[in-house]
């Protein structure tokens, strides 16, 4: 229920997700992020499209736990692609309580653009 991918290669990360994540594999992801994160030219900002995710936030605890390992110092900015309602306001909380730089965009396009606008080291459009 998951695919991640580069977008410019070791700068901007898009991680797709749909139907059901469980939370099992809300720490796999977590895990692999870390990892493209690290192999990445910081800061590397990441997009999630959530637009066809199905689940609802249920276990606040297990959401915060999974929150706090999301820190990576190589990290830029983080930019939701049509949350659900409940889904942004959780990530909202959590990105204030926890200090992550978080956005939310309707398109893809308007992510690029506030990426754009929040680093000018971004020379190159992300997509065309």
């Amino acid at each position: 229920a998951h695919n991640i991918q580069w977008i410019i290669p070791l700068r901007i990360l898009e991680i797709e997700l749909w139907d059901e994540v469980a939370m099992t594999e809300m720490t796999t992801l977590v895990e692999e992020t870390h990892t493209f994160v690290n192999a990445g030219q910081a800061p590397v900002h990441i997009l999630i499209e959530s637009s066809k995710l199905m689940n609802r936030p249920v276990n606040f605890q297990e959401i915060n736990r999974i929150a706090k390992s999301m820190g990576n110092p190589g990290t830029g900015w983080w930019v939701m692609i049509n949350p659900g309602k409940m889904i942004s306001f959780v990530a909202s909380v959590l990105s204030k309580l926890l200090g992550i730089k978080l956005k939310t965009a309707n398109s893809i396009e308007e992510a690029q653009s506030i990426l754009q606008r929040v680093d000018l080291t971004l020379v190159t459009p992300p997509l065309g």
